[in-house]
């Protein structure tokens, strides 16, 4: 709203060394002087309310944000960060115009949005210093950094980003994928098989809510297989033992790759109601001369390319399932010397979770998933890869940066799996809330959130 002759921005770290988590800040420099200039402002005075700039921040999906508030706060570094150059009427000369109250913005109640109120966290003699949050220090008053003289005259008003609950957009009571108020339905079935295939495009209605409605195991992870398996057996009237399993089943995929065919073997510990397998690139791949086995055939499938990655998914309304062993579950013609490579998870008949693992698929970076479930009460896994034979360390911290679980170990190059019981270094249960995993192997690392809740 206001017409500044210049002005910039630039993102630089949070001047503190070695912060955890690690925070980002702001800085903005805005000029609107009266000389001469490709703009020049209208007006010489800053009327209340005026907006002297915008930031906009982007809609996330990440579930471990829900129901939580981010502050965004001003931030002094020295004496001369959030501060006001003017030429003041009543004296005659040029000030600077510096804080006089900061206030922090502050809910009774984040996960229903309760009542917000400011809070006063000024603090003219902060012990620690700079960088600080409360305000203008009077140490600058004996400063020489300005040339020009400091007035405490400005109230700095924090604020911050409040992530809506799950609650408020869907209430979860009877997961209905086309939000028709009919619930484990085919048509329900259909969407939600094309959501792993065409992606958030299979949700017409609202992506939000329809995402929200796949939980149909109620372990609060959203558009999983398991929820879809259970959603099948619900449908054909087979709806023993569907919920939330202690057990993990375990089954291993192996690629070989001879005159230009990738032959994929496979091996579960029971037999797998719904498979989904990512192949990329598609671009090398002959989809035409795609076989299955004969078990494999006789489900249902869906296959559809996008992002150059074929999805292949394979499901069945009439409980048919894939068998423990299959010596050459999909053949994949290719062409060149670009060998395909090729990720899958799978559920059990009722919905089970499969814990996979893949050989000859050597991956060739290090990075590290999101552990999976999330949210997750009280343990989870955590899979990260490793392109060369390295000592690894998983450190786990709370919000307020401090660790409470370190992991470490060594493995060769390939997919690792790590569990976490949800306890501390000092065997304790750790409290619901959001986390920090961070995996370090050798020079790389890496870090992601996560969500405890009871």
């Amino acid at each position: 709203e206001y017409e500044w002759e210049y002005f910039t921005y630039h993102l630089e770290p949070y001047p503190e060394e070695g912060a955890y988590p690690p925070l980002n800040v702001i800085h903005v420099t805005g000029m609107a002087d009266s000389n001469n200039g490709a703009v020049t402002p209208q007006r010489y005075t800053i009327a209340d309310s005026t907006a002297l700039f915008t930031m906009q921040f982007l809609v996330s999906n990440d579930q471990t944000l829900q129901c939580t508030y981010q502050p965004i706060r001003f931030l002094w570094k020295d004496c001369n960060d959030n501060s006001f150059c003017y030429y003041g009427s009543f004296t005659d000369k040029i000030c600077i115009g510096v804080s006089a109250h900061v206030y922090d913005l502050v809910w009774d109640t984040i996960a229903n949005h309760g009542n917000m109120c400011y809070e006063l966290i000024s603090d003219y003699d902060d012990p620690s210093g700079f960088p600080t949050v409360h305000g203008f220090q009077m140490t600058c008053m004996d400063s020489t950094s300005t040339r020009y003289p400091l007035v405490p005259n400005t109230s700095y008003f924090n604020g911050g980003i409040m992530t809506i609950c799950v609650e408020d957009i869907d209430d979860r009571g009877n997961p209905d994928v086309n939000l028709n108020s009919v619930p484990c339905e085919i048509g329900d079935a259909v969407i939600f098989i094309n959501s792993f295939v065409y992606g958030d495009d299979a949700f017409t209605i609202d992506v939000e809510k329809q995402t929200y409605a796949t939980d149909y195991n109620f372990d609060g992870v959203y558009r999983t297989l398991e929820d879809l398996q259970c959603l099948m057996r619900c449908i054909d009237g087979d709806v023993q033992n569907i919920g939330q399993y202690d057990t993990c089943y375990t089954g291993a995929l192996c690629a070989y790759y001879e005159n230009s065919r990738m032959d994929i073997k496979s091996s579960f510990a029971e037999p797998v109601g719904v498979l989904l397998m990512k192949v990329f690139p598609a671009s090398v791949i002959n989809y035409d001369g795609i076989t299955y086995d004969v078990d494999l055939a006789a489900m249902e499938t869906k296959n559809h390319i996008r992002d150059d990655t074929l999805f292949m998914i394979w499901y069945s309304f009439d409980g048919e399932t894939i068998p423990t062993d299959c010596d050459e579950l999909i053949t994949v013609p290719y062409t060149g010397a670009h060998k395909p490579s090729f990720i899958a998870t799978a559920a059990g008949y009722y919905g089970e979770p499969y814990e996979l693992t893949f050989s000859d698929n050597l991956p060739t970076a290090f990075e590290l998933y999101q552990n999976y479930p999330n949210p997750f009460n009280p343990g989870t896994m955590f899979r990260f890869d490793l392109q060369e034979q390295s000592v690894w360390t998983i450190e786990i911290f709370n919000m307020a940066g401090q660790r409470v679980r370190v992991i470490r170990g060594e493995n060769e190059r390939g997919t690792v799996l790590i569990s976490w019981d949800g306890t501390d270094d000092n065997g304790d249960q750790s409290a619901t809330g959001v986390y920090l995993y961070r995996l370090t192997a050798g020079t790389a690392t890496e870090t992601r959130k996560m969500m405890l809740l009871k």
